[in-house]
C-alpha cells in the first residue's frame, strides 16, 4: 500500500482509530505491527491475526472493567454495612467488668474461669492413651491386635499429635521404621474393621 492508500485509508477510519480502546491496543508495539501489516498485506491470515488480538484486548479490558466496578460497588456496600453496625454493642473480650467484689476482671477471664471449661480440659487432659479416645468397640478391640511399638507409635501421633520426624527422636528409631509401622498399623486396624 502506497502513501496515498495509507492516507485515504486513515481518512476513511479516522474516527474508529480515534476510539480510546483502539488507541490503547494500538499503543502495544506487537498490536501496531499486527495493525501495519494487515495494511499493507490485506491477507486472510493477516487479519485473522489482527483480529484475535483485538478480540484478546477486548476480553481483558471488558474483565479489567467488571472487576473494578466489582471492587467499587462491594467496597460502598462493606462502608455502608460498617456504618450501619457502628451503634450496635460488639462484644470486647477486653472490657473490663466490675465483679461483686469490685475486682476488675475482662470478659475473657470470666469465660476462662468457667467450671465447666476447666473440668474439660482436665478430662482431656487426663487422657493419655489412646484407647480412651476410642468409643468404637469394633476399634477398642483391633487396637490389641496390634504390637506394643504400633500402639505406642499410633498413640504419639494422634493422642499428643507429634509428627514421624519427633516420634523417631523419641523412640530412637528412623522415620521409614515409624512411617512403616504407623503403615501397618493402619492397615491392621482397617482389616479388622471391614
Amino acid at each position: 500500500m502506497n502513501s496515498k492508500e495509507l492516507a485515504l485509508f486513515y481518512s476513511k477510519y479516522q474516527k474508529k482509530l480515534e476510539e480510546p480502546i483502539v488507541q490503547q491496543f494500538l499503543k502495544d508495539p506487537k498490536n501496531h505491527s499486527l495493525f501495519i501489516k494487515a495494511i499493507e498485506e490485506p491477507t486472510s491470515k493477516n487479519k485473522q491475526l489482527l483480529d484475535e488480538a483485538f478480540k484478546l484486548h477486548f476480553k481483558k479490558v471488558k474483565m479489567l472493567s467488571y472487576i473494578s466496578k466489582l471492587i467499587y460497588f462491594y467496597s460502598i456496600d462493606f462502608d455502608k454495612k460498617v456504618t450501619l453496625n457502628k451503634n450496635r454493642n460488639l462484644l470486647t473480650l477486653d472490657k473490663t467488668i466490675t465483679s461483686d467484689e469490685n475486682n476488675n476482671t475482662t470478659m475473657l477471664e470470666v469465660m476462662n474461669n468457667d467450671l465447666t471449661d476447666r473440668t474439660c480440659k482436665q478430662f482431656e487432659e487426663n487422657q493419655i492413651h489412646l484407647k480412651e479416645h476410642i468409643t468404637d468397640e469394633l476399634l477398642y478391640k483391633a487396637l490389641d491386635l496390634l504390637t506394643e511399638k504400633q500402639l505406642h507409635i499410633l498413640n504419639l501421633y494422634y493422642v499428643h499429635e507429634y509428627n514421624n520426624k519427633q516420634i523417631s527422636r523419641i523412640l530412637s528409631e528412623s522415620e521409614q521404621t515409624i512411617s512403616y509401622n504407623h503403615k501397618k498399623a493402619l492397615e491392621k486396624l482397617k482389616s479388622q474393621l471391614i
